[in-house]
């Protein structure tokens, strides 16, 4: 508001005499001349010859324009300017504290008690600011110079807030700097100022110790995603002392290398045999802040299922379905976890292996309960495709070869998590053993056979109405009624990269839950999803750790199975007797490692554990809003055969204009050749009950289908194929 009221001052004095001196003996107030408006014409005077030249110049060449003499010379001891004062008026700022307290009572009817110095930085920093500002740093309750304000321009841009700053203004903000970093002042230049206030910020990161204002200014800078782009520069700049204690660090802390310190702590610790408490509880506070979020180690969340996980109430379990379900709720996210930790650290085995220790540890406790139901195993798999397709009407299921249950689960939590509104049934199955493609394929669909093709030949002979395609080729022209989508990506990675496919299998869980959300918004009453088996990752391996096969003639040794025509002895082997692969008996280790075999190791499956062998039978379901709008095609009989080119699409929404529901729904044309869309499909917007039409031109080939979506959400309404009748125009002669 000074700013206003200064220009309102001179315009005042100038309206009539077109003169004015503006006296300022000291320069503190020459700030003030750079709210004027254009139009003035401006002498400065510093002595008896710039008031003869001033006087000279105005009165020859700006007669009738309005003059200003701002004079370092004050008011009684000008000379030949002394007429202008006595009979044009005089400003006076040769005490400028003065003038601007007097200027701030005139129009606040306030009196203030703030220092000249911060007086004096308000007035610099007034332009668009209210009354109310005013009254507040009148007051003492805001500082005029925001020191948070300026540090986050320092830190950011240090050069533009030096450019931009009024010399007075930069040296008393440098002053509160050093103040609030607690360094003496010794006048750095703004690069090194900068970086002076985050090696602060950083070492007291590190050392736990940074709070109140720094904090603050911290938090506002890392959150902030134009800000931080200046984080890069800083932190390589800063030397992080090797001495730093990681536990005492502040949770909220940016270091990388800290973080990974606390791995190699832990790793220490768990070697050692000794406590971890501590470290679970810092990792704690470090995760369930929402801070800095992006500067964290995903695998922190990880680590943090691991060392939380207790085997308390594994003990109750009694049969196995009792442990299905206790692996679901309870392991299924260590499991999880550790193959995360896995794809985080599998490049530094040194570290990684104590950790490797402690969850075998962990599931080994598991793995015995699970051995002692072995007797209780029945696979639950076979004809689980016909089942869902025989009680389900307008059904997608994802047939996956590998999901693990614990992939499974983690796909469930990502989407809970998200704004896709569903209802999710976990129920776990049991595959057939030995736990390979071949035979759980076999099962689900129904069919002996080890090719895929016969398999879904088979099915498809059973429900002609059945749509089958690999996942990676859903598109929005599917419209099937009943749509199997095969998803064998993990198996082909994992057997492929063994260890090295864990990161391409850590992607699929943002995949899987895509293509489920997708089937959903698509219309899709329920989408299913379901598995041949899993897997384990046998890890870091020594050649201690793998178990030596039974021996017997006429055998066939596998990664994680056995098998015989005739009865084998060994320790810690379960036998199976049935049909596998033309061998009567089959044999698993009571682990998860692998029998000495020529292959690669890292990921295996064939065998016996709850990796292995609890699959997910989940069902995701859409909770669609009830008396929502529906539209349909009405003229589906004539675009089955047309007789000409061009056609007209009627749609009709449902319900009636009257309906205590009724509303508006918007929806998109879309048209396909094949799989292939056609480009500009329309937009409309009907009412309940309302009809519209659109015309449109076959193809080349005559025909194409046409799919009607929402426009926001593309579930599907109707659908129909359009396509131009074989039968010729034989012109009225029949």
């Amino acid at each position: 508001m000074i700013d206003k009221w200064f220009s309102e001052e001179v315009a005042l004095a100038t309206q009539t005499n077109k003169r004015l001196v503006i006296t300022d003996n000291d320069g503190e107030g020459r700030f003030l001349l750079g709210y004027l408006p254009k139009g003035y014409a401006f002498f400065y005077v510093n002595s008896i010859d710039d008031e003869a030249f001033a006087r000279f110049q105005a009165e020859n060449e700006f007669p009738n324009d309005k003059v200003i003499f701002y004079s370092s010379i004050a008011a009684k001891d000008l000379t030949l300017l002394q007429e202008y004062v006595q009979t044009c008026g005089c400003i006076n700022l040769d005490d400028i504290d003065s003038y601007l307290r007097n200027l701030l009572f005139s129009k606040l009817h306030k009196n203030t008690a703030i220092s000249k110095e911060d007086l004096i930085i308000a007035a610099k920093m007034c332009k668009g600011k209210t009354v109310e500002w005013w009254k507040s740093i009148m007051d003492g309750l805001v500082k005029p110079l925001d020191i948070r304000e300026n540090i986050l321009a320092l830190l950011h841009n240090p050069k533009a807030l030096k450019k931009n700053s009024d010399k007075h203004i930069w040296k008393s903000l440098c002053t509160e700097i050093y103040t609030l970093i607690g360094k003496p002042n010794t006048n750095q230049p703004e690069d090194a100022l900068s970086l002076e206030v985050s090696g602060t910020i950083f070492s007291r990161l590190a050392d736990g110790t940074l709070d109140g204002e720094l904090l603050d200014i911290y938090y506002q800078w890392i959150d902030s995603k134009s800000l931080s782009e200046s984080l890069p520069k800083h932190l390589s700049a800063f030397n992080l002392r090797a001495d730093v204690d990681v536990l005492r660090s502040h949770p909220d802390h940016c270091f990388e290398a800290l973080d990974k310190k606390l791995f190699s702590l832990i790793s220490k610790r768990l070697e050692a045999g000794t406590n971890c408490d501590d470290i679970v509880q810092y990792i704690d506070k470090r995760v369930s802040s929402p801070r800095v979020a992006d500067k964290k180690a995903s695998w922190l969340r990880h680590l943090q299922v691991l060392l939380e996980y207790r085997s308390k109430g594994i003990d109750s379990v009694n049969d196995i379905q009792s442990f299905a379900q206790y692996y679901l709720v309870n392991f299924a996210k260590v499991d999880t976890a550790m193959r995360k930790l896995y794809v985080s650290w599998l490049s530094n085995e040194a570290i990684l292996r104590p950790i490797q220790n402690y969850y075998e540890n962990l599931n080994k406790v598991l793995l015995d309960k699970w051995f002692s139901f072995h007797r209780q195993y029945q696979q639950n798999q076979f004809l689980y495709l016909k089942t869902i397709l025989t009680e389900n009407q307008h059904c997608a299921v994802i047939v996956g070869d590998g999901l693990r249950l614990e992939i499974a689960n983690a796909v469930a939590q990502k989407i809970r998590r998200s704004q896709f509104d569903c209802k999710i049934e976990e129920k776990t199955g049991f595959c057939d053993l030995p736990s390979v493609t071949e035979i759980g394929m076999s099962r689900l669909f129904g069919i002996n056979s080890v090719k895929a093709q016969d398999r879904f030949n088979h099915l498809k002979s059973e429900f002609p109405d059945v749509e089958i395609k690999q996942l990676d080729k859903l598109s929005d022209a599917d419209t099937a009624e009943k749509l199997i989508l095969s998803f064998g990506d993990i198996d082909q990675v994992g057997e492929k990269k063994q260890l090295g496919g864990l990161k391409d299998i850590d992607a699929y869980e943002d995949y899987l839950a895509d293509a489920i959300s997708r089937l959903l918004a698509m219309g899709y009453g329920k989408v299913f999803v379901t598995t041949d088996h899993g897997f384990v990752i046998t890890g870091i391996l020594d050649e201690s750790d793998k178990v030596a096969p039974p021996a017997g003639d006429n055998t066939k040794t596998e990664e994680r199975y056995v098998l015989s025509d005739t009865e084998l002895y060994g320790p810690d082997i379960i036998e199976k007797e049935g049909d596998f692969f033309s061998y009567r008996y089959a044999y698993f280790a009571k682990t998860d490692k692998p029998f000495k075999t020529k292959g690669a190791y890292g990921y295996a499956h064939g065998g016996l554990t709850p990796q292995e062998c609890i699959i997910p039978q989940y069902c995701f379901s859409s909770n669609e809003q009830a008396y929502s709008i529906g539209v349909s095609i009405i003229n589906k009989a004539e675009l089955g055969s047309m007789s000409s080119n061009f056609y007209k699409v009627k749609l009709k929404a449902s319900g009636d204009q009257g309906s205590l529901f009724s509303s508006q729904v918007t929806v998109k044309i879309q048209r396909f050749v094949g799989d292939a869309p056609v480009p500009g499909g329309p937009v409309l917007t009907l009412s309940a009950g309302e009809t519209k039409e659109m015309e449109f031109e076959l193809p080349r080939g005559g025909e194409e289908k046409i799919v009607i979506v929402d426009s926001d959400t593309k579930k599907q309404y109707d659908f129909c194929t359009v396509k131009k009748s074989d039968d010729r125009d034989l012109g009225g002669l029949l």
